[in-house]
Formats: structure tokens, C-alpha cells, sequence
């Protein structure tokens, strides 16, 4: 247990996590990016992922581990990338999903409006921490994230990062926010109830994300009926109403 984190992240509910990944390590992962985003951008329909837009320049799609074995093996499962998840989650690391964003050069305002992460997959016990991958540096020209330390203990009312928000993003401004840096191989963990959100890319270098969105083993689902499939990345789930991968 690496409690200086552990205490770190519990404060401010967030812990930026340096050189997780190796320069070796993250190239690797890149390459698989990249390759996986050439064929979104080649397919018919290259911004249907989710906040995907040509406006905000945002390619995007979810679990990256169907796509890429290395990503799953080398990347989500990656020892020392859960042994750090370890500190904020316990033991027993059970995957929501997986997100990829490639955020390129926009004028757009955004496009990620403070928010929380909560309204979009809750479970009952907040043990939910996104682990957000750093595959090349990001800066705050590029639109690295942006946050409210701290705001991590309670679940507020309309924390919604689309225009049903609007009066949540008055009180929470993105101007205002703290903005976390990191170089590649980096790992942002927040918790799930954390305002966070972005700004465009103001820069021609990519930025380049992936999300792995995780909770207890002894934690589960408030929706029954969810679509999520629930990948189980170290230990065991001990509940049975949700659909598991092991």
C-alpha cells in the first residue's frame, strides 16, 4: 500500500501517478492507438463514439481491449498500473469499461463541460475510479483535464456534462479549474464523484487517452439492467447482478 498516495487521494480525490508506463512500454500501447484509431477514422460513421464530434475534434470509441490484445494485456492489466489502482480500489478490480479519446486541434469551446462521472454508471458503495491512461503528454493547451479538488466526496445534483447541466457548470467554471499536466506513461486516478471536464486542443499534437473506468469486487452495480460487461482485472466480484468477463 502506497499510503502517501492513498491519503493524497482521499483529500483531493485524485492522485497523479508518474511513469507507470515505461517510454518503451507506452510507444507500444501508442502504436495500437493509433491503429485502432486509422480504422474508426476509416469506417463509415468515424464520430459515433461517445462526445466524438469533428467540430470539437474528438475520436473516441469504448473498450479498447476487444480490439487490441495488447491493450488488454500490456495495458489494462498491466501490474503495475493495478497495483497502483490497488491503492484506491482494494484488491478485487473489476473493469466498468474502457474508453479511448483522441482530442485534435479545435477552436470549439469545451468540449468536455465540468461534470461527474457518477450520473453514467453508478455503483452503490462510489468505490468507481477512472484510471485515465496518458499515452502522449498532456498540457494545458492540448486540453488536459481540468478539476475541482476535493469534490469528490458527495454526489451533487445535475452533474451532467451535456446542456442539462447548465446551472452546475455556472458553479463550476472550466476557467476556474485546476488543470493536471502529465507526460506519457503518466496515470490520472479520480474518483467518479470528482468535477472534472476539458478544454479543445489548441495545438497540432494529438492528445491521447484512454479511460479505464474500475470499481471494487465488493461493490455492484445501482442498475440491474445495465449494459455494461463488467471485466474482472484482478481478484474476484462477489455479487451477481451484473454480467462478468473473467
Amino acid at each position: 500500500m502506497n499510503t502517501e498516495a492513498r491519503h493524497f487521494f482521499d483529500e483531493h480525490g485524485y492522485y497523479l501517478a508518474r511513469g507507470v508506463f515505461t517510454r518503451q512500454e507506452i510507444h507500444r500501447l501508442e502504436v495500437e492507438f493509433d491503429r485502432i484509431v486509422a480504422q474508426i477514422t476509416s469506417g463509415t460513421a468515424p464520430y459515433a463514439g461517445p462526445n466524438a464530434g469533428e467540430d470539437h475534434g474528438i475520436i473516441s470509441t469504448t473498450n479498447v481491449q476487444k480490439y487490441s490484445s495488447l491493450w488488454l494485456t500490456h495495458g489494462l492489466l498491466h501490474p503495475p498500473f493495478l497495483d497502483m489502482a490497488e491503492n484506491f480500489i482494494g484488491p478485487d478490480i473489476v473493469l466498468q469499461r474502457s474508453s479511448l479519446y483522441e482530442k485534435r486541434k479545435s477552436q470549439a469551446e469545451g468540449p468536455f463541460h465540468m461534470h461527474q462521472d457518477w450520473l453514467y454508471g453508478p455503483v452503490r458503495h462510489d468505490t468507481m475510479v477512472s484510471g485515465m491512461i496518458h499515452v502522449r503528454r498532456a498540457t494545458a493547451d492540448m486540453g488536459a483535464l481540468r478539476i475541482y479538488p476535493g469534490t469528490h466526496k458527495t454526489r451533487l445534483a445535475d452533474a451532467w456534462a451535456s446542456d442539462a447541466g447548465a446551472d452546475f457548470h455556472a458553479q463550476f467554471p472550466l476557467e476556474d479549474a485546476t488543470i493536471v499536466e502529465a507526460e506519457a506513461g503518466d496515470v490520472l486516478f479520480f474518483h467518479y464523484c470528482l468535477v472534472h471536464g476539458s478544454m479543445s486542443n489548441q495545438t497540432d499534437a494529438p492528445r491521447k487517452v484512454v479511460h479505464a473506468r474500475m470499481f471494487s469486487g465488493e461493490d455492484y452495480s445501482e442498475n440491474e439492467q445495465s449494459s455494461f460487461e463488467y471485466l474482472v482485472l484482478r481478484g474476484w466480484h462477489a455479487h451477481a447482478n451484473v454480467r462478468i468477463t473473467a
